[in-house]
């Protein structure tokens, strides 16, 4: 898929002379009354457009950012629905479109103070992203993290995972718990709000070797997001927990209680209310028990014939078997048809083993029989695919 510039294919002369007010053209760049403070209807033109990159900044009263930000303030819109009306404008449906994501623009979207977010988190402007420190508890960088527009995300060459915020372990471990969340902007939001908090940067990403740091902190909180990556994180995390000996106490908290998915969609939505919500939210906390949530067979799909333990990061139901995909921000289908390997069978006299197999096709159970041979070698595998058209005939 191709990239396409939008500062090389929109006039921005022409797109906010759309909205604004006295206009006058000097240069490479235009002044004109702000439309975010007095209607527009000020005396004396305060708000300035760069001609070339499309960012502006109003003098008086401060708003600046990017023409896909002025657009979803101009028509009070997500700037996803903004960047949609200008991808549609240019006709590139098809095409991924390079767009300058600012701090400015990040904090318009989380409601989070800009220069909160350059102080206390080290967030920095790079070329098209933001650039997100990770630090160790050392508060030596140790990777970055690129976060662009509509959620595109990537690591710099060397960057080392571990937990977001580690920099801060010995405050958390003075207020004697932690939550863990699942990124940056529910990390940003909580520790906005003074709660102690690392966020995991993926669903399936926590490691163990993580919770060395973790130790001398009391009672874990984990964010269960009510999504296909929610389950994933808590199994990761408590499979993470379990294997390094984690002595304290685990909990489960979620947000859907208050109608949100996660604590900044909480924080945008119900923001006056955010603190007695969050205070609920911790006190209707479940506790988790390591070994039960890590090692307990689960029954996906009714009626299955043999109880199944589902490894961590992996669905198995009735639509079939799927992985879990952190860059592909959820579950992705790996087989149509779920298929489980029911016994053994080998012979006597000649010693061949063959394979039961067990699979769901109409909402019904079927067994089959094949040599070793085919199901344990991935280029036979397309025999298997006679199963599901001999039974759709």
């Amino acid at each position: 898929m191709s990239e396409i510039d939008i500062d090389a294919k929109l006039d921005y002369k022409t797109e906010y002379s759309k909205y604004l007010k006295n206009i006058k053209v000097k240069g490479d760049s235009i002044q004109a009354n702000c439309p975010f403070h007095k209607n527009g209807n000020e005396k004396k033109p305060s708000f300035s457009v760069d001609l070339k990159t499309g960012k502006y900044k109003c003098f008086a009263c401060g708003e600046e950012g990017n023409y896909i930000k002025f657009l979803s303030q101009i028509k009070n819109i997500g700037t996803k629905d903004a960047a949609k009306e200008i991808y549609k404008e240019l006709g590139v449906d098809n095409v991924v479109p390079i767009i300058d994501y600012t701090i400015s623009t990040y904090s318009h979207e989380k409601k989070l103070p800009e220069e909160w977010l350059k102080e206390e988190w080290g967030l920095k402007n790079l070329k098209h992203y933001i650039g997100i420190p990770y630090y160790n508890k050392e508060r030596k960088l140790i990777g970055t993290r690129k976060r662009g527009a509509n959620k595109d995300f990537k690591w710099n060459q060397n960057s080392k995972l571990w937990l977001y915020g580690i920099q801060n372990i010995e405050k958390i471990i003075q207020q004697e718990y932690v939550v863990l969340v699942e990124g940056e902007s529910d990390t940003h939001t909580l520790s906005y709000y003074g709660i102690p908090v690392l966020g995991v940067p993926g669903a399936s990403t926590f490691n163990s070797t993580w919770v060395e740091d973790l130790k001398a902190v009391k009672q874990i909180y984990i964010h269960h997001e009510n999504d296909e990556g929610g389950d994933t994180f808590v199994k990761t995390v408590c499979k993470g927990l379990l294997t390094a000996k984690y002595q304290g106490e685990v909990y489960e908290i979620e947000c859907s209680s208050a109608g949100v998915k996660d604590p900044s969609e909480l924080h945008l939505r119900r923001n006056n209310e955010f603190r007695e919500i969050w205070e609920n939210i911790i006190n209707s906390k479940k506790k988790l028990e390591l070994e039960q949530i890590v090692n307990k067979p689960e029954i996906t799909i009714p009626g299955a014939p043999i109880q199944l333990k589902i490894p961590v990061g992996w669905v198995v139901n009735e639509l079939g078997v799927y992985a879990h995909s952190d860059k592909m921000g959820g579950n992705v289908l790996i087989c149509s048809t779920p298929i489980l390997i029911n016994s053994r069978i080998k012979s006597l006299e000649s010693n061949e083993e063959k394979i039961e197999i067990t699979y769901y096709i109409d909402k019904k159970w079927h067994f089959a029989i094949y040599p070793r041979s085919t199901i344990f070698q991935s280029r036979n595998i397309p025999i298997l695919t006679d199963i599901r058209n001999s039974n759709n005939k």
